[in-house]
């Protein structure tokens, strides 16, 4: 073999670049219960099992033989620490005797209410060709049930799982806003918090809360649960990243990580007081992460359009942080539609969904295989 030819060779094989993993997904079911499963390069990775009101009610990393991700309940319960979104309203109001005044709130979960009752489920639709499950519910109760004969109020929700590209599982939240009876009588949402409620494992999966990653993987903004992590710091949303990450502080090149993307846009429409931002919090067992929207004047028969993604890694590193980059741009900025919205395209089959399910009692149930249709 020539010099030149050897010469030639080496220079080629300095150019290899490793081919890019190959993430697929799979929907299955088993006696009772949906389950999302992603694999990489063949290799089972993260399962996620839809449950009370369409939440994510479980989480795990297959490889380290099913390890949990989410927290666990606090006290057995399937309606909390569930992936879900919740509704808080600070304008509408009753005084109950027995419980603090953070409870004399307007405050309606996705998954159901404190004592695990849950939501009614109105139909789930299966889509292998486009890779996305659709759960159309009507969460109705009031979290405290010392609440529930004062407040009357019922959200028809989509809740749109997209099983999309990198392993990445993309969370459409469509909610219908009802009018509320407070002790009988019509009150507006003068003040609505809407959260995106993701509460993730501190005991023994996660301790750290990244709010940045540099180009490495390394956090460049982070906190560690037990000692920093800020409790409802109130971020803008346009001043963060655009995502956080949990992860393990010892060693995260050699564990799990799950980053969250909430994106940076503003409310669309444009309102001083209507914001996407940012909250934190940690507990005993758990870390959450609560993208959110504070909303003002939100009149009966809007719709609330927003978008998150997970991603989660079996390692904290470059690629998890240049995916976590690549993502943000593509979270749609929250969309507050107002009541006799013309809509078009699939958004206008969506509503009229939504609308008609309002009148429909569903099915209370967490278990949502026995819920499959082809048609809500």
């Amino acid at each position: 073999m020539s010099r030149r030819f050897t010469l030639l060779l080496s220079i080629a094989a300095t150019h290899i670049v490793a081919a890019a993993p190959t993430w697929t997904w799979k929907t299955f079911t088993d006696e009772r219960d949906i389950w999302l499963r992603s694999s990489c390069d063949g290799v089972l990775m993260f399962d996620y099992r839809l449950g009370a009101g369409g939440a994510i009610a479980e989480m795990r990393d297959v490889p380290s033989g099913n390890k949990r991700l989410l927290s666990p309940s606090f006290q057995g319960e399937a309606t909390d620490r569930i992936i879900q979104w919740t509704w808080w309203s600070d304008s509408i109001t009753n005084a109950v005797a027995g419980l603090p005044s953070f409870e004399h709130r307007f405050n309606v979960t996705q998954g159901g209410d404190f004592v695990g009752q849950p939501a009614p489920i109105i139909a789930v639709m299966i889509r292998p060709k486009e890779n996305i499950v659709d759960v159309f519910s009507v969460p109705q109760d009031q979290w405290k049930t010392q609440q529930q004969s004062f407040m009357k109020n019922k959200i028809s929700a989509l809740t749109r799982y997209e099983m999309a590209a990198d392993g990445v599982l993309k969370v459409r939240r469509v909610m219908l806003v009802d009018r509320v009876k407070l002790t009988g009588k019509t009150t507006p949402f003068a003040k609505l918090y809407i959260e995106g409620w993701s509460p993730f494992d501190r005991s023994g999966t996660f301790d750290g809360l990244a709010l940045a990653l540099d180009g490495k993987g390394t956090p460049n903004w982070w906190y560690r649960a037990g000692e920093n992590i800020p409790n409802y710091p109130v971020l803008a949303a346009a001043k963060t990243s655009g995502y956080a990450v949990v992860y393990q502080t010892s060693n995260p090149q050699a564990n799990p990580a799950v980053g969250l993307v909430f994106g940076t846009g503003e409310v669309i429409p444009a309102n001083k007081s209507n914001a996407l931002v940012l909250n934190t919090m940690s507990w005993d067992n758990g870390i959450a992460i609560l993208p959110a929207l504070g909303l003002a004047d939100v009149a009966e028969g809007s719709v609330i359009d927003v978008t998150i993604a997970l991603l989660p890694r079996r390692s904290l590193d470059a690629e998890m942080s240049a995916r976590l980059r690549a993502l943000v741009p593509q979270i749609p900025a929250p969309i507050v539609h107002p009541p006799g919205t013309a809509f078009t395209g699939e958004i206008a089959k969506i509503v009229t969904q939504l609308r008609a399910n309002q009148s429909s009692t569903g099915k209370r149930t967490e278990h949502l295989a026995t819920q499959i249709s082809t048609t809500p």
